[in-house]
């Protein structure tokens, strides 16, 4: 059924006459009228015409006569808002015998007095018409309600799915904080009512480190309106401590005032889980990292000792001599990579102390180029440096800068073809100072020049990779200049166009005290000097690298001995009587560190006197390891070393160190 015959049927009104005559001119009439009418044989056909609906009914009393009870049931089977008008043509009107039965029977019922006249006919008719249409509106209404509540109780039955779906669902408070609701969820965590949860017993829940920082936090934005974004622990049932974060807003009436609060309490066990396990797992990757270049270290510190060696015999031959200095520079750049490999670990991680004190920049830049320079004049580039007038004091820790610059000038020198050329220049722009290194090179291409501070960011290479490099060094640049307040950014034009790094740093002021932020000290500071040694204890498991070095030391002229664990080494020292020590850390059974202090207790019980002066004098020792963080210099210095080696050891700075009683 459409709506327009739905709303036809519902219009229009059931006659039920005594002859067919009778109902003829009584549809005519109210044809006439205006009043859509339906004519009913019977009062069974009137009441199944009842059922499809009607406005109004229209019968004579002797049609109730015998069957009013079932007009009865059809009526009571009328939807609770319907209470249909029946117009009843009765003789005598209300004093007719079957007016009361009537009236009790079917509710509704206008009585009209036979013979009625015709205006009073329609005024009658017409009036049941307006109440039914009153009736329909009313329905409307109702259906209208109804359909609302649904959709409230759909939506509530929404609400409560998406918060019960969420660890630990959703939670609302009244504009005075207090908690009037939260989702299920949370309290079978918890184990509190809602009633417990309102009256702030979920703060007797939290961690204790977290309960005061929270509540604090929660008055706080109450008071303030903002919105609520805090990390905690909630003890569960289960006795276990739950991270949640919870997140809510403020809602607002029109004129801006804070009426609720609705959030939700987000489970972040996992996420925890695999942040721990992310913690866990860098740990071991710095702790693998640490320990390889430890293994790496020693053979090469053999390697490096032997072309020292090879390089300091008289040989005629070319060849021997060129492969000792293969040797030399391609350990070198060995174990400039492990350092770098264990560098870009502890800066990334932030444990890189800087040791600052002011230093010019252009001296630094100066002892990076004479470094660089041989690696620059091997692939025949033409090297231009422009340095400033007057000194650039930074604040700056001066190995770190170092270390910045050179890896430049390298990268510079090994990604520019042969016969190109290299400038760097220097020079104060404002209250910067500014280094500039531009090459010729191979370029960056506009994909990887945002990148190129990336870790492990590289450009692809041949597969010969005759360049090298892990693709490290720039993160480290990065994160060594924001150390120092500074700022480094990369061009390039392209593939094949060259590119320039630029470096930016904070000029100390003029005004500012010219004093080291650490107090003064060094990066690593000689703990005593003295004599050029005699006699030197090598102390090494590595058989190879105790003997090379042995060998080196012996070929300029010392007396050298060797042990090869700590036990021997305490015997070789009590006989020997070095005047220095070069000691390993990592020995087997007893390491390096307490074979240092056994020998600085027998010192402190009593040092043999010197050969030359007759007084007592300290043996001088000397840390070997393959470990070359600060936390192993500080630990060799409280161990009782006077100087820290990180291995493989310049052959230059050993020299310097043996024979000056210098730290290099």
């Amino acid at each position: 059924m459409t709506d327009a015959e739905r709303q036809q049927r519902e219009t229009r009104v059931l006659l039920l006459a005594p002859t067919a005559r009778d109902a003829a001119q009584s549809q005519l009439l109210l044809t006439q009228c205006g009043v859509e009418s339906t004519v009913c044989a019977s009062l069974a056909h009137l009441c199944e015409e009842l059922e499809a609906g009607a406005a109004a009914l229209l019968l004579t009393e002797e049609a109730l006569a015998d069957s009013a009870g079932l007009l009865a049931q059809a009526l009571g089977r009328q939807p609770p808002w319907s209470d249909l008008p029946v117009l009843v043509l009765a003789r005598g009107g209300v004093e007719s015998q079957g007016a009361a039965l009537t009236l009790d029977t079917l509710g509704n019922v206008t009585l009209l007095d036979r013979p009625v006249r015709v205006a009073m006919l329609v005024s009658a008719v017409k009036t049941a018409v307006r109440a039914r249409r009153r009736q329909y509106q009313l329905r409307e209404h109702l259906a209208d309600q109804e359909r609302a509540r649904e959709a409230l109780r759909e939506s509530q039955r929404l609400y409560h799915a998406i918060g019960e779906s969420i660890d630990y669902g959703v939670w609302m408070c009244d504009a005075q904080g207090r908690n009037v609701y939260a989702s299920q969820s949370f309290l079978n965590l918890v184990g509190l009512t809602q009633q417990q949860c309102s009256e702030f017993g979920w703060g007797d829940t939290l961690h204790p480190d977290d309960a005061e920082r929270t509540l604090a936090a929660w008055r706080e934005c109450v008071r303030t309106g903002g919105a609520w974004d805090i990390e905690h622990r909630f003890r569960g049932v289960d006795g276990q401590w739950h991270p949640i974060l919870a997140r809510g807003v403020p809602v607002r009436d029109d004129q801006g005032e804070v009426t609720s609060w609705v959030g939700i309490n987000l489970d972040i066990s996992r996420q925890k889980a695999a942040e721990a396990a992310l913690r866990d797992a860098d740990r071991r990757k710095d702790e693998f990292l640490a320990m390889l270049a430890h293994e790496l270290r020693n053979p090469l510190a053999a390697v490096v000792s032997a072309a020292a060696v090879l390089r300091s015999l008289d040989s005629d031959d070319a060849r021997l001599r060129r492969q000792g200095e293969v040797i030399a520079r391609q350990s070198r750049h060995m174990a400039r990579l492990l350092d770098d490999l264990l560098d870009v670990s502890r800066i990334t991680q932030g444990r890189i102390e800087l040791r600052t004190q002011p230093v010019d920049l252009a001296a630094v830049v100066e002892q990076v180029v004479a470094g660089s320079r041989p690696l620059i004049e091997e692939r025949g580039h033409e090297f231009v440096v422009t340095l400033p007038p007057a000194p650039l004091r930074l604040m700056a820790d001066p190995a770190r800068l170092e270390q910045v610059l050179a890896n430049l000038l390298n990268n510079a020198a090994k990604y520019t073809p042969a016969g190109g050329r290299i400038a760097v220049s220097v020079r104060r722009e404002g209250a910067e100072a500014v280094v500039r290194v531009r090459d010729t090179g191979a370029g960056i291409s506009p994909e990887l020049l945002p990148r190129v501070f990336d870790l492990f960011t590289q450009a692809e290479r041949t597969l010969a990779r005759s360049e090298g490099g892990l693709g490290i060094g720039l993160t480290m640049v990065k994160r060594l200049v924001e150390m120092h307040d500074g700022r480094v950014t990369a061009h390039s034009d392209g593939p094949g166009c060259g590119s320039e790094f630029v470096v930016c740093f904070p000029l100390l002021e003029e005004a500012e005290e010219l004093r080291p932020t650490n107090g003064g000290s060094l990066p690593h500071p000689p703990l005593s000097g003295g004599p050029a040694p005699k006699r030197v204890l090598v102390v090494e498991d590595n058989r190879d690298a105790a003997e090379t070095l042995g060998d080196l030391l012996e070929l300029w002229g010392l007396h050298v001995t060797v042990a090869r664990d700590g036990e021997e080494a305490l015997r070789q020292a009590a006989a020997f009587q070095p005047d220095l020590v070069l000691l390993d850390i990592g020995l087997p059974g007893m390491d390096g560190y307490e074979v240092a202090r056994r020998l600085r207790d027998v010192e402190d019980a009593g040092l043999p006197p010197s050969p030359s002066t007759g007084r007592p004098t300290p043996v001088r020792l000397v840390a070997l390891t393959g470990y070359g963080h600060e936390e192993a210099r500080q630990r060799a210095q409280q161990a009782g070393f006077d100087h820290h080696l990180t291995k493989p050891v310049d052959p230059t700075s050993l020299r310097e160190l043996v024979t000056d009683g210098k730290a290099p």
